[in-house]
């Protein structure tokens, strides 16, 4: 009994070190890349591009396994414009040695479209904000379910 309740007790230990690491140091930044050139009323490919750290991946969209958290990515609502779609680029198929199979990954640097219909009568900057749901791997371990925040702004011209 004490031996599981000693393993029990160092499993939350650990868990607790990777989440208070993953919190310092997450697994992937983002960048918000706004498009040139836009004028009011018309619709833009703006960028956020995700770079991810070298030790790990995230799961597509589309992932195969059950129980796990796709990526999605979330562009908050603005008065200025509308999401028309969200396009992520092709993930890369990799064997995960923790799940024993090929899966569809994302890994180093990735660029996902975010198509913005642009409101008529608006000029300066936008702001556009959002955020990018995820699960990270390592070839050892997977993360929890996370949340990734993003921002910047959108000029446009009149």
């Amino acid at each position: 009994m004490k031996k599981g309740l000693i393993a029990g007790l160092l499993i939350l230990f650990v868990a607790g070190l990777l989440q208070a690491q993953f919190r310092r140091d997450p697994p992937l930044k983002l960048k918000f890349v706004p498009a040139s050139g836009a004028k009011a009323g018309e619709m833009i490919e703006a960028k956020v591009e995700v770079d991810i750290n070298k030790d790990f991946h995230i799961f597509s969209e589309k992932p195969e396994i059950e129980g796990v958290k796709p990526s999605r990515l979330l562009v908050e609502e603005s008065g200025a414009f509308t999401v028309d779609k969200i396009e992520f680029p092709k993930p890369v198929e990799v064997y995960s040695d923790v799940f024993q199979k090929k899966l569809n990954f994302y890994q180093d640097k990735i660029s996902i479209t975010v198509f913005l219909k642009l409101n008529p009568g608006i000029s300066g900057e936008i702001p556009v904000n959002g955020t990018l749901q995820f699960q990270a791997c390592s070839d050892k371990l997977c993360l929890p379910p996370s949340k990734q925040p993003f921002s910047g702004k959108q000029v446009v011209g009149d």
